[in-house]
């Protein structure tokens, strides 16, 4: 049975030294969490197995417990190092890491302790002898109280880690989802081992474990050499992908969400670790046009979110993503925000339907929102009416005073009516010294009322211009359509200046209202 002994110990030796290659491997990108992570798992399963090989090596009691020591290192803080390499690997998020990361540390330290001590309580083990039914030293002991404890601590931190590395495989993107399936895999076989041996399915008490961590340690190597786990790209790709002020939304060819950045859990606070591998259409059902972008019918729009009673304006764009041999892999959508952009386009759109010299809009907004005003009256039958305005004698203003003379003049006469109007009336530059405005809710009665007072204030202004005071009258047309008659914005206009005109030809400076 010695030839079975140092077989074993070969087979340990050889998961040692794989494992020792992983180290230097990680060590060499400890830089990056994962990196970091991985060299203190892979070091702890370094411990275990050395200190085992070494167990199975030595002769007497002594020796073998000066290994256990050794050992206990590795099999003390390797369930919190497992979950710890499942979380940062899979990048599982969970609100409640800090508090869990404590709690594993906790369990770890307190078996670290009790295995070293345990010669004077006997809580984790008895006394350790030399089973004398085994063909050669194998240590033997009876469990206490604290190793079962340690023993389901151990069985749920692989299930764990293993719930998130199928979550992973199935929604990852497709290097991600490899490599979890690679390390779900390799987890499986110790862990049967393992299994086995609490059920004394070994003989002498042999722990065939570290012997069993050949088969991850050959699958983590190709995981890291083969599938780039550990490579600088894709942890910068990473990295960047998180760091990105745009939302990012991964989805697979079926339409599932399979990542989403840090920017876009901010964007949709739904959006957790539970939601991955969801139904794109189920997760934005209340956002219509990311559904466009989930069915494909639209490739470019732009779309807004209130966040803390803020609009945030945003413009889509997606992506299509295809594998190595051309196949359709999914898609991803990039939600980038431009409100401030919008706003700037905004006031360039405001500022251009301003006429600069009256602050009174341009004919073609007041016309667009007019049309809109009048078609909500006419179908609401509410009152509306409207004033078009005529300087009188303009042009003898220019000839007379000069053109600066005259836009003092407008300016004056326009900060007037803007003085007597509600913030919903619009008034607006008709053209030349033409104006024009739209009271809703008014009827004829405050229409006129209007027009006489402005009338009045604006033959009582007068506008200076250098030393002279250059004398101002205008010209009224009123009109308010009869209730449950069809009309339309020109309509109006053309009857009010019909009024207009008829206020002019009799000498100017009067208000005619429509019938």
């Amino acid at each position: 049975m010695e030839s079975a002994r140092w077989a074993l110990v070969t087979l340990i030796g050889l998961s040692v030294l794989i494992i020792g290659i992983l180290l230097l491997a990680s060590w060499r990108r400890r830089r990056s969490p994962l990196g970091r992570t991985f060299f203190l798992f892979a070091l702890l399963v370094a411990f275990y197995t050395f200190g085992y090989m070494c167990e199975l090596a030595s002769d007497t009691l002594p020796a073998i417990r000066f290994w256990l020591r050794i050992e206990s290192v590795g099999i003390a803080f390797l369930p919190a190092a497992w979950v710890t390499l499942a979380v940062y690997h899979t990048r599982a998020q969970n609100a409640r890491w800090a508090h869990i990361k404590a709690v594993l540390l906790m369990l770890s330290a307190i078996t670290f302790v009790l295995s070293n001590t345990s010669e004077f309580h006997h809580l984790h083990y008895g006394p350790l002898r030399l089973n004398p039914d085994a063909p050669f030293p194998v240590v033997a002991f009876e469990p206490g109280p604290w190793y079962w404890v340690h023993t389901v601590y151990i069985n749920l931190a692989v299930l764990y880690g293993n719930i998130l590395y199928a979550r992973a495989w199935r929604n990852a993107p497709p290097a991600k989802s490899k490599q979890a399936f690679v390390f779900f895999l390799g987890s499986l076989f110790p862990w049967g081992v393992y299994i086995a041996y609490l059920m004394k399915a070994v003989p002498w008490g042999i722990d065939p474990h570290p012997a069993a961590f050949l088969v991850p340690a050959v699958l983590y190597a190709w995981a890291a050499f083969g599938l780039g786990m550990l490579e600088i790209v894709p942890l910068a790709r990473q990295e960047i992908f998180q760091m990105l002020s745009d939302s990012i939304l991964v989805f697979d060819r079926e339409g599932r969400l399979a990542d989403f950045n840090l920017a876009a859990g901010r964007t949709f606070p739904f959006l957790t670790e539970q939601a991955k591998g969801k139904r794109g259409s189920g997760l934005f059902q209340e956002h219509v046009a990311m559904q466009h972008f989930l069915d494909g019918s639209a490739d470019e729009q732009t779309m807004y979110i209130k966040v803390d009673g803020e609009r945030i304006n945003y413009q889509l764009q997606r992506i299509e993503l295809y594998d190595g041999q051309g196949e359709d892999a999914g898609f991803i959508v990039v939600l980038r925000d431009v409100t401030r952009f919008s706003t700037i386009v905004e006031g360039l759109r405001l500022q251009a339907s301003i006429d600069p010299l009256t602050k009174a809009w341009n004919r073609t907004r007041w016309k667009k929102v007019g049309r809109e005003l009048v078609g909500h009256a006419r179908r609401s039958n509410a009152p509306i009416s409207l004033i078009l305005i005529d300087l009188d004698d303009f042009k003898i203003v220019n000839d007379t005073h000069g053109h600066l003379s005259g836009d003092s003049v407008l300016a004056d006469f326009a900060r007037i009516c803007r003085g007597n109007l509600r913030a919903e009336d619009i008034f607006g530059r008709y053209g030349g010294d033409e104006f024009v405005i739209i009271l809703p809710g008014v009827d004829k009665a405050g229409a006129a009322a209007l027009a006489e007072r402005l009338r009045q204030a604006v033959e009582a202004m007068g506008s200076a211009y250098g030393d002279a005071m250059v004398p101002v009258t205008a010209s009224f047309g009123v009109i308010t359509p009869v209730s449950g008659e069809e009309f339309s914005l020109d309509d109006l206009i053309r009857k009010a200046d019909m009024k207009m005109y008829e206020a002019k030809n009799a000498g100017g400076n009067r208000v005619y209202v429509h019938k």
